[in-house]
């Protein structure tokens, strides 16, 4: 597991322990059906995003290692048929590509600021509800 999500199921429990003790602090007549509908909205929506974004980067590892074992085995082939000083011309131009290809891939935005920011939202959201704002 990456440290962004170790960040992300940390920042999600601790808002659902927020949630959860704020209710518990509360008065039951100063519970709003608002607050409530809110406050389940806001663990849903923790849980499910903890939830996705393990499966997300589990998925991401894997098609990781998957595509470097393929430029793996393609190396090793291409060293078994092909002179040496041809297969550092190869190695140089794979490694060129490569670059190319993780910068391009680089300039999407994470899913985990978006899914932060919903989490955050929601919170206010349920705070305002509560009269805390």
């Amino acid at each position: 597991m990456e440290i962004k999500d170790i960040i992300t199921i940390a920042i999600s429990v601790a808002a659902i322990l927020v949630t959860v003790t704020i209710f518990y602090l509360q008065e039951p007549e100063n519970i709003s059906p608002i607050a409530i509908i809110l406050s389940v909205t806001f663990v849903s929506v923790a849980i499910i995003g903890m939830t996705m974004i393990s499966i997300w980067s589990r998925w991401n590892y894997l098609s990781f290692r998957i595509s470097s074992n393929k430029n793996e085995i393609a190396e090793i082939n291409k060293s078994l048929k092909i002179r040496e000083l041809y297969n550092n011309m190869e190695k140089r131009i794979s490694i060129l590509e490569e670059i190319i290809k993780n910068k391009k891939a680089q300039t999407g935005i994470d899913p985990r600021y978006i899914y932060w920011i919903v989490l955050l939202v929601l919170f206010l959201l349920l705070l305002q509800s509560l009269g805390y704002f």
